[in-house]
């Protein structure tokens, strides 16, 4: 289960594969490029965009019981499936 968080403390479980609801803020004086920390149970797939194909690349290959930081573009989400 990959836990998306951001810069503005919005975050969500995506409990299957599939796309989250969340989506990276607009960029802002003194914050910065949003971040997305992702966090697995399995080994997945997980990718970035408006609209995110974790099964296609472009994406990125995350084991299970790690966490990954991403700079990500405003209005991006993330997508994930196993691996």
């Amino acid at each position: 289960m990959p836990v998306l968080v951001n810069s503005t403390a919005a975050s969500q479980t995506i409990a299957a594969a599939g796309t989250s609801a969340v989506t990276a803020p607009a960029r802002s004086i003194g914050k910065g490029t949003p971040l997305a920390s992702v966090r697995c149970g399995v080994d997945a797939w997980v990718a970035f965009g408006a609209t995110p194909n974790a099964a296609a690349d472009p994406r990125r290959f995350l084991p299970a019981n790690t966490t990954e930081h991403f700079f990500v573009e405003p209005g991006d989400k993330v997508a994930w499936t196993a691996a």
